[in-house]
């Protein structure tokens, strides 16, 4: 199984835990966003594209996207398997952000409850 195949499915099966918590969803309605998962040791990359708080689509297509995501393919599948929060590889400079601060407080929030909760 190629990276590509692993990275969109663990970011299917974390979409399907976000979309399972309604609350969650509903309290990030109000956000819009192309994010995109890139591995740096990999080049392999997943997009999610979000409208009204909920994902929409699941890509490996190169897509535009307002936030990138940059860290080793297996620090990225630890988060979307949810063993692994990302704020602690942000902090030590593990996972790298590209764009809105605000966007990846998004993804943070949501990451970090749903972790908290698996």
């Amino acid at each position: 199984m190629n990276a590509t195949h692993v990275l969109a499915t663990a970011a299917q099966a974390f979409v399907s835990i976000y979309h399972a918590d309604d609350r969650l969803c509903a309290d990030q309605a109000d956000w819009d966003c192309v994010v995109r998962l890139q591995a740096t040791d990999a080049t392999e990359q997943v997009s999610l594209d979000i409208r009204l708080g909920r994902v929409h689509d699941v890509t490996t297509a190169d897509a535009t996207a307002q936030l990138v995501v940059t860290a080793r393919l297996s620090i990225l599948l630890d988060v979307l398997h949810l063993r692994l929060n990302p704020s602690e590889p942000y902090i030590f400079g593990e996972l790298v952000v590209a764009g809105d601060e605000a966007d990846f407080m998004r993804v943070d929030y949501i990451a970090s409850t749903l972790c908290a909760s698996a």
